[in-house]
């Protein structure tokens, strides 16, 4: 080990990167705690709203209770447990947890009936409530809110105490009715008791969760540095062993006939060249570090270089280390300008951050090899152009003994054998055994010594990897150098064969995929019509045989004229183009159904044809109709009232938005007419719900009756409330008809005993009209029109109250 590792060892450990690592975990934790903290005081508040809301849904129902009780059963504000007695003298006793006397829960809770007319002085609201109790007034249903009763945190809440018939023993001479807001139920839940409740159930978990996830981070930290560590010692000692390495080559290379260099990649400059370089390139040492690489080649040569290196680099940094070390031959330009043809090995190199930015190679001078090969080359290059110019095998073998003497490459691209591995060797040879079976040889070399040669025998021989190859094979007896061999050619049909396999295969699929399909499939010439292929589901689909379909000519067919199945099928054959169509179709063979057609030109024997495929789509087409009903159905019903048969406050708003609409458009009069039967609720609690609906059914006749134009629209927009929409009719005009309807709906006798102004049911009206063209909106109509009813209700009810026209 040398000393610079021994020091970054005594140096170097796990402990400064493990504290900063975990003083990161740490803070990391610290923010999920006050995360947890910050959700456990929403929660706090959340659940002390639940709380505050079920307790004023508690005290509620328990006063809507005791008012039911009667005059008698006492005032509702009685301790839980006391006795009540109703008018029939019967006993009820109020059940624990209910009442305005118990002002404390287990949470803390205070309670406070608060009005801002109170009857009783314990019934005056303190700041707070009274803001919220005017809340209360304007319309919202509760009130709630943070802040700090008695040095403690505590959220307060009010809900809504409305009037009901048995509370107006004590507040009608007050002005109440039953329905109006007397005053508010107050809540004051202390939220530091619900925190202390919600930390018993939750903190502990929590903080423990955290402390044990605390440890294991810290455990994974400090295993993570010390495997870092034991990374950056293998790395040093990595580098020191190239270093050693790195003298050796240049050891070695100093000595050589080869030239051994480095090359920097980025600088493409050579940072290391051996002495023998002077006797391959002429230059000195000196010299030719003084150049760059593209110094020293030819041009085409630095393309390949760069081109292969660049291929390299990718190559091993996917994971491919065999292409660390590669030969290649590169042209090198001498000094005194002569080509050198040079055979190059060279290595990728890895510097400290993993990167290749380092090459070292050795070059070889292979002129005096290059020009052997050349001779060589020539001497050969009639033998060879014959053998290369046959893309079948073709081989020379001795007769006796079958030692191949030639074979061509299109033997070694056809069967596999190089030169190398078969050049020789007998084709006997259980190595290269070239024939199927071992006697094969054997009965051809019989008939060929019989006949002198043969032409087109087909048999199977075995490829070098062991695939089998049909060959069609052709042989003649020759002389070679005084003796008796035998010229093989060998054309591989294996292709030819498994096509021919292969494609009657396909035939005999596609002839049961034809049987099996369940479309009905026909094909027709296209210049004569003649029916040439049905298949059995066509037959099943439209009725007939196959017979009868194969006699048929698709132009002649009186049902493809009669549903336009005839015109689809000559624009699909004219325009070359695939057509689908979705008709009704009576077939020659008296089925009637819905039919999904396809239709494809193509040709079959050079010859135009039309494949048709038809699919039974009767029971999909009726369902969609059905489905189409239905949805009709749906909609006409999800803009109806189901007991007026009047359009609902949907078809209202829908129609509203499109008559504004056209209002802009044209600028002319729009009106409504909007309507309330006058104490409805009083006649539903006098006479009972049946006879209300009954009331309700009458009203809507009645004004049916009367708005009969086309483009008027009758709605019940809620439970006694009707709206009439007037298209195209000015103020006036619609003052009138609201007069009319109101005298009609008096007029009609229906008896209300209850009604505050009437003994029979009458009707309250507003109308409202604009001609705006520019910026009319419906909500400004509705607006004029509400306001309209207020006022004829706030007037004395039973009378027609106009809005001042909006021109």
């Amino acid at each position: 080990m040398s000393e610079q590792l021994r020091q970054f060892q005594a140096s170097s450990g796990p402990g400064g990167q493990f504290w900063r690592r975990a003083a990161l975990w740490t803070v990391v934790l610290g923010a999920f705690l006050g995360l947890g903290i910050h959700s456990a005081l929403r929660e706090n508040r959340e659940v002390a709203l639940r709380h505050a809301r079920d307790t004023f849904l508690m005290d509620r129902s328990y006063r809507v209770w005791i008012t039911q009780l009667g005059e008698e059963a006492g005032r509702p504000e009685v301790d839980p447990g006391a006795a009540a007695r109703t008018p029939g003298r019967k006993v009820h006793t109020l059940p624990e947890g209910v009442g305005m006397g118990r002002m404390g829960t287990a949470t803390g809770q205070r309670r406070h009936l608060a009005t801002l007319d109170p009857i009783r002085p314990e019934d005056a609201p303190d700041a707070w409530e009274r803001e919220a109790l005017l809340a209360l007034n304007q319309g919202r249903q509760e009130v709630f809110a943070p802040t700090v009763m008695a040095g403690q945190p505590t959220l307060r809440y009010m809900g809504t105490l409305t009037a009901e018939d048995g509370c107006l023993h004590c507040h009608a001479g007050k002005g109440a009715h039953a329905g109006d807001v007397l005053g508010g139920i107050s809540i004051a839940v202390p939220l530091d008791t619900l925190r202390a409740t919600l930390a018993q159930r939750h903190q502990m978990a929590f903080q423990g969760a955290l402390a044990i996830l605390w440890f294991m981070g810290l455990g994974g930290l400090w295993v993570t540095a010390k495997r870092d560590q034991a990374f950056q010692v293998a790395n040093l000692r990595a580098l020191e062993e190239l270093k050693a390495s790195k003298d050796r080559y240049q050891l070695i290379s100093e000595n050589a006939a080869d030239v051994v260099w480095l090359l920097d990649l980025p600088s493409q400059r050579f940072s290391f060249v051996s002495p023998s370089v002077h006797k391959v390139t002429g230059y000195t040492v000196e010299e030719f570090l003084q150049h760059p690489l593209d110094h020293f080649l030819t041009a085409e040569s630095v393309q390949e270089a760069r081109a292969r290196l660049e291929v390299r680099i990718q190559t091993v940094r996917e994971g491919d280390a065999a292409r660390l070390t590669e030969t290649n031959q590169l042209d090198l330009i001498r000094l005194d300008g002569v080509i050198v043809p040079l055979e190059v090995r060279t290595t990728l190199l890895a510097g400290p951050d993993g990167s290749f930015a380092t090459v070292l190679g050795v070059s070889h001078d292979i002129t005096e090899r290059k020009a052997a090969y050349e001779a060589l080359h020539k001497s050969e290059e009639l033998f060879s152009r014959a053998f290369s110019l046959s893309p079948d095998a073709v081989c020379i073998s001795r007769l006796k003994d079958g030692v191949y003497i030639a074979i061509n490459n299109g033997f070694t691209r056809i069967l596999g054998y190089s030169a190398d591995r078969i050049l020789g060797r007998s084709s006997t040879d259980p190595a290269n055994q070239l024939w199927d079976q071992v006697g094969d040889r054997q009965s051809w070399v019989a008939v060929l010594e019989a006949q002198g040669e043969y032409l087109g025998l087909e048999a199977v021989f075995r490829t070098q990897a062991g695939r089998p190859l049909t060959g069609l094979m052709s042989a003649k007896v020759i002389e070679v150098n005084g003796e008796t061999c035998i010229l093989s050619i060998i054309r591989d049909i294996t292709e030819q064969r498994e096509a021919a396999r292969r494609l009657k295969e396909a035939q005999d699929l596609n002839q049961k995929l034809l049987e099996a399909s369940p479309l009905g499939i026909a094909a027709y010439r296209a210049d004569t019509g003649q029916c040439v292929l049905a298949n059995p589901a066509l037959s099943t689909i439209l009725g007939g045989t196959q017979e009868q379909f194969l006699a048929q000519n698709f132009r002649t067919i009186s049902s493809w004229k009669g549903s336009g199945l005839l015109a689809a099928a000559e624009a699909c054959l004219a325009g070359h183009e695939t057509a689908r169509v979705t008709l009704e179709f009576d077939s020659t063979f008296g089925k009637h159904l819905w039919i999904f057609t396809s239709m494809e030109p193509f040709e079959a024997s050079q010859e135009p044809h039309l494949l048709v495929m038809i699919e039974d789509v009767t029971e999909r087409v009726l369902g969609e109709r059905r489905l189409l009903d239905a949805n009709a159905k749906l909609d006409r019903l999800a803009r109806e009232d189901a007991l007026t048969g009047l359009g609902n406050r949907r078809a209202f708003n829908e129609r509203l938005e499109t008559e504004v609409r056209r209002t802009r458009r044209a600028g002319k009069s729009l009106s409504i007419i909007m309507g309330d039967i006058d104490y409805f609720k009083r006649y539903n609690d006098h006479y009972g719900h049946p006879m209300g609906d009954a009331c309700l059914i009458t009203v809507a006749e009645i004004m049916q009756d009367l708005f009969k134009r086309s483009g008027d629209l009758v709605a019940r927009i809620g439970g006694e409330e009707f709206a009439i929409l007037l298209p195209e009719t000015p103020l006036e005009a619609a003052a009138q008809l609201a007069a009319t309807l109101r005298e009609a709906i008096q007029a009609a006798g229906i008896p209300h005993e209850a009604s505050g102004i009437a003994e029979v049911v009458t009707l309250s009206i507003g109308v409202a009209s604009t001609n705006l063209s520019g910026d009319a909106l419906p909500s400004r109509l509705l607006k004029l029109v509400d306001g309209a009813l207020y006022q004829s209700k706030k007037n004395g009810r039973n009378r027609v109250f106009i809005a001042p026209s909006q021109e």
